[in-house]
């Protein structure tokens, strides 16, 4: 949540994926980033792919949903990979 807030400075759009529904943060921080209206909740999904990054740029990721096993592109310029942390 908070790695999404900060991006939000710097970008017009920010997916935030998530591969369930519910979060691990902390209630105030949810509520920070769901405020935000730069970024968008994607849930429950998990990246399958990267678009080939060779030529210059991302381009979009390949998304599968983890009750549907539903499977996605999600047009992006650049992907940031955070995994979280314990306090």
């Amino acid at each position: 949540m908070e790695e999404a807030n900060f991006l939000s400075k710097f970008a017009s759009k920010v997916h935030l994926l998530h591969r369930r529904n519910e979060f691990r943060a902390s209630k105030i921080m949810v509520e920070r980033a769901r405020a935000n209206e730069k970024i968008r909740f994607v849930t429950p999904v998990v990246v399958e792919d990267i678009s080939d990054v060779s030529r210059g740029g991302v381009e979009f990721v390949t998304l599968r949903n983890t009750e549907t096993s539903e499977i996605t592109t999600l047009p992006v310029e650049g992907v940031f990979v955070a995994i979280g942390h314990e306090t």
